[in-house]
């Protein structure tokens, strides 16, 4: 039969990492067995016992003087985390912003040259967006900053996954301008689905550093920045879904 698991909050999880109170406790025990059974002698006993209690006085003391350190180490150390996030957010989201141009802009050129398939006429039709449309901003505080060794392990990481992303983003984008790769529906169907997990990332990391921050500052009615970036998911998902209709109807 398994047993439930006890939370981390729990008094029995707790104590062994709080060795001064584990301590405390022990002497305290240990002072009222000397009174009660009159231990080593009945003249003793008293005597013992209040050493034991002087002991586990101290011990107290520390035990208070630790949690107070630590409360100060916690406080001070969630401060700093907090500057960070505030510190590295605007960055995170003018690119975020960016993205969400790139990834409309690939969704529109992959949308065109999927009704472009199987109709020759079409062939002249395109949007005239070349290289720079798609290329993606580098973050300039990231990793480098002393802010960012502030972070919580888990924004640290948000922050990872998203700008490596990025990356593979710029990677691809440096291939098709110099022709290795022809900008038809294969590519911009790659940089799609690329911009979109970059866009998935974007949404989780904006959600922890600046969930309330507007796409456009200077267009208020555009909404939220994290709204922007889910409107533009669902779009890839509706454009796709489009797109392989056409492809059975054929």
């Amino acid at each position: 039969m398994t047993k439930d698991r006890l939370p981390k909050s729990h008094p029995r999880l707790r104590l062994p990492h709080q060795p001064n109170l584990v301590i405390a406790v022990v002497v305290f025990v240990s002072g009222f067995l000397a009174i009660k059974y009159n231990f080593p002698t009945v003249a003793g006993c008293t005597t013992l016992a209040g050493s034991l209690f002087g002991a586990g006085a101290a011990f107290i003391g520390a035990w208070v003087a630790d949690r107070n350190r630590m409360t100060t180490e916690e406080s001070e150390r969630s401060k700093h985390q907090e500057a960070a996030i505030k510190f590295l957010a605007p960055e995170l989201a003018r690119i975020a912003g960016r993205l969400v141009h790139i990834l409309d802009r690939a969704t529109v050129n992959f949308s065109v040259e999927s009704v472009k398939l199987g109709n020759p006429q079409l062939a002249v039709i395109g949007t005239n967006d070349s290289a720079v449309t798609f290329k993606v901003p580098q973050p300039i505080l990231f990793p480098s900053a002393p802010a960012f060794r502030d972070l919580a392990t888990e924004d640290a990481t948000m922050l990872v996954n998203f700008y490596d992303s990025l990356r593979e983003i710029s990677g691809a984008v440096e291939d098709w301008s110099e022709g290795k790769i022809p900008w038809d529906v294969n590519a911009f169907n790659v940089l799609m689905h690329m911009a979109r997990q970059s866009a998935q990332l974007g949404t989780i990391a904006v959600n922890r550093f600046c969930p309330e921050i507007q796409y456009s500052p200077l267009m208020p009615a555009s909404g939220k920045l994290i709204e922007r970036l889910q409107k533009s998911i669902t779009h890839v998902d509706d454009v796709l879904k489009i797109h392989i209709d056409r492809l059975n109807k054929k």
